[in-house]
């Protein structure tokens, strides 16, 4: 695992920031994983809010990706994604039109160099679970989000699609697993409570 953090730390990552944000080595590969496995749909959902003009969408995805960046102790791309946050909440439509690009590019460079620690086995479909094991599992997922723990979060997560939901409440679990990729536990929450109320 040294070996390991010696090569992000040569790839400009702040390590010790980054096992302080996720809480251990192993937590933080994950992050870095998730990191990289996110970055084709983060990109195309900025490129998409800049398209349509959406700044406040804009603002919500440009942010994801600076906590997330910040996260792993990406201090480079922190910043950048920093400022343009700060551009989109001060309507600098200019600024962001001149760096959003260059800003993004890098950002898939970025992921790239770090796809070699993000190598992991494609998660299989999760196996089906009875109503009540979905009730269980619902409720604990709620807990580990309330306790910001990722790693356990994403195991609860994959066991709840198991259960048969309808279409439209499948959606909602891709998305609240999405966002437990990116953090934003709150969000997850949410939508787990949506979910709730349909396991019949």
């Amino acid at each position: 695992m040294e070996l390991t953090l010696q090569k992000l730390r040569e790839l400009g990552l702040d390590t010790e920031t980054g096992i302080g944000y996720t809480g251990s080595p192993e937590k933080y590969i994950a992050a870095i994983a998730r990191y990289v496995r996110c970055c084709g749909d983060n990109t195309a959902d900025i490129g998409k809010h800049l398209a349509s003009g959406d700044l406040q969408r804009y603002i919500v995805a440009v942010h994801a990706v600076k906590s997330n960046s910040l996260m792993i102790g990406h201090n480079e791309l922190f910043k950048a994604f920093e400022s343009l946050e700060a551009a989109g909440k001060r309507n600098d439509t200019a600024f962001i039109g001149e760096n959003s690009d260059t800003v993004l590019k890098r950002y898939a460079e970025v992921a790239e160099q770090l796809r070699p620690f993000a190598a992991s086995p494609a998660e299989a479909a999760a196996p089906l679970i009875t109503l009540a094991e979905a009730e269980e599992t619902a409720g604990e997922l709620l807990a580990a989000l309330d306790d910001l723990d990722d790693e356990l979060s994403g195991q609860l997560v994959q066991k709840l699609s198991g259960y048969p939901f309808e279409a439209g409440d499948k959606e909602k679990l891709a998305q609240a697993k999405k966002y437990i990729g990116d953090f934003m536990y709150d969000e997850a929450a949410e939508l787990i409570k949506e979910l709730q109320s349909n396991i019949k």
